[in-house]
């Protein structure tokens, strides 16, 4: 049981490092690439934005899976009588609390997003709409406005108040917004990002990210849905307007609203044809690169038998003389 507890231990520190190591990688990758990647059409930021937010975690977890446990099970004997000392014990809490404080905080608001939904739901009559694949509801009471809700099976509430307010084109164009978001599974995409541990979550970068790619998946949607039609981008800004006055979006839901992110910009985006072009395949090339450089070389490490035996007898000096 001792090998095994000190084992984890190794892991869990192992995660730490790399975590805060990669944070550290994050920060500067994106001081150099941000105002770049905000030129950049939507579906391209959502995508930079999302591997932003969730590398620190990933490189961690490749660190620990590829390289301290083989490490520690290649060399490390069994019978060896070695305790947790206090170094590695405080870096295996730290890292415990990392792993643990976003996936508990993105459960809370999963489940206050369901006790919202259910309450709409209570009182709500379903309706057919031409187009839309899945359930939609008309709610009688509350301020649900466009909301999208689910995971794998979506499903489309909206008050009764904002489907008399808008006329049946701005209906079409807002019912082909959340098509967009639901073919992007972007609720699945905002709960994993919510969920997602380490160091990069309690920083003010972590929320920037996660903040920018809910704009970004806004806009996605929003492009998606005109597909290039002046008359449609229209529509759909007077269906954002409306909305927004009816019913503003409640703040940190696992879910998608119509009136979500800075509706004004999304207007004046909508109106002006949304400048925003494809990023120059180096670019985005580099970018990219810059972004997962740090798994290929954990994917390196792991593959060099010499060096995780290094890695590990650096460990082992580290925590004998700590």
């Amino acid at each position: 049981m001792t090998y095994l507890i000190v084992g984890a231990c190794f892991c869990l520190a192992g995660f730490l490092v790399v975590d805060l190591a990669a944070t550290g990688w994050i920060v500067a990758v994106w001081a150099l690439v941000g105002d770049d990647a905000r030129r950049w059409s939507p579906s391209q930021r959502r995508r930079l934005l999302a591997a932003a937010r969730v590398l620190p975690c990933a490189a961690a977890l490749l660190f620990a899976t590829l390289v301290v446990a083989p490490g520690y099970i290649w060399l490390e004997p069994r019978d060896a009588r070695e305790s947790v000392g206090p170094m590695l014990g405080l870096a295996a809490l730290a890292a415990i609390a990392l792993l643990i404080q976003g996936p508990l905080l993105a459960m809370r608001a999963w489940q206050s997003t369901r006790r919202i939904e259910t309450a709409w739901l209570r009182a709500a009559d379903r309706i057919e709409a031409p187009r839309v694949p899945f359930p939609v509801w008309r709610a009688r009471h509350g301020a649900a406005g466009f909301w999208l809700s689910g995971l794998r099976r979506p499903r489309l509430i909206v008050t009764g108040a904002v489907l008399d307010a808008l006329t049946p084109v701005e209906l079409e164009a807002a019912f082909g917004h959340e098509l967009a978001h639901a073919a992007s599974r972007d609720n699945l995409v905002r709960l994993c990002l919510a969920a997602c541990p380490g160091a990069l979550s309690v920083t003010s970068l972590g929320r920037r990210l996660e903040r920018e790619w809910a704009s970004a998946a806004e806009a996605a949607a929003d492009r998606r849905a005109v597909e290039g039609d002046p008359a449609a981008a229209v529509e759909l800004a007077s269906a954002l307007v409306k909305v927004a006055r009816l019913a503003p979006p409640a703040a940190g839901v696992m879910a998608s609203a119509l009136g979500d992110g800075d509706v004004g910009r999304r207007v004046r985006l909508l109106l002006a044809h949304d400048p925003s072009q494809p990023a120059p395949l180096v670019a985005e090339a580099g970018a990219w690169a810059g972004l997962l450089a740090p798994l290929a070389a954990i994917a390196a490490l792991g593959l060099d038998p010499a060096v995780v035996g290094a890695l590990h007898d650096l460990a082992e000096q580290l925590v004998r003389r700590f």
